[in-house]
């Protein structure tokens, strides 16, 4: 059974041989790397959700109703609001 290795930056070390410490920061970068993961899931649920905000906007402001699934536009970037 070949012993399990780790590459970090092109280099490859075997995992017994890490001390405890390496193996904790290992265990944190799966740790962020699954948590920037959901984050980015996250973010593409989010500009779905403010593509649909910007055609329902566009249908309240009496503008030509948009194709779901279309490219949202990006009009207010840049721009700060407050309600």
């Amino acid at each position: 059974m070949s012993e399990q290795k780790v590459s970090i930056d092109g280099q490859q070390y075997n995992l017994s041989d890490l001390t405890e410490g390496a193996r904790n920061q290992l265990a944190n970068i799966q740790i962020v790397d699954q948590e920037i993961a959901r984050l980015q899931r996250q973010i593409q649920i989010s500009q779905a959700a403010k593509g649909s905000f910007v055609a329902v906007l566009k249908v309240e402001m009496g503008a030509e109703p948009v194709e779901m699934g279309a490219e949202p536009e990006q009009p207010f970037e840049g721009q700060s609001f407050k309600f």
